[in-house]
């Protein structure tokens, strides 16, 4: 499945027990990443979240990898996976553009991916 995200350099939300980052997609367009009969069995996860917009509780699941689609079509797999998402219900953008927004932690991956891109390119 191919989504696209935002990376939100602002996006601090951690699963309190695990510690891990958590990334937030849009419900019904990961649903087939997380099954709704699995969302009462081992592997998904509670997570507490407060924002201007309120508080609340996200369902999340772990998921085993995630690659980067660069601009040239190469796919570039994520380190340190797995990956936790939260589903949010609704649309995270009101005009479809993404339908996943990137936990901050990914900034220096995607920093390293531009990096190596315009080295490639032959700009220092």
């Amino acid at each position: 499945m191919v989504v696209t995200a935002l990376l939100d350099t602002g996006n601090r939300l951690y699963e309190p027990a695990t510690k891990k980052p958590v990334s937030i997609g849009e419900r019904d367009t990961l649903l087939a990443l997380f099954p709704e009969e699995e969302e009462e069995t081992e592997g998904f996860f509670l997570i507490p979240y407060h924002s201007i917009g309120g508080e609340g509780v996200l369902k999340g699941k772990l998921l085993p990898e995630m690659a980067a689609v660069l601009e040239d079509g190469r796919e570039v797999p994520c380190p340190g996976g797995p990956f936790l998402i939260a589903l949010k219900e609704g649309r995270i953008s009101p005009n479809a553009d993404c339908q996943l927004i990137l936990h901050g932690d990914f900034a220096e991956y995607t920093a390293s991916l531009k990096k190596r891109r315009r080295h490639r390119k032959g700009v220092p």
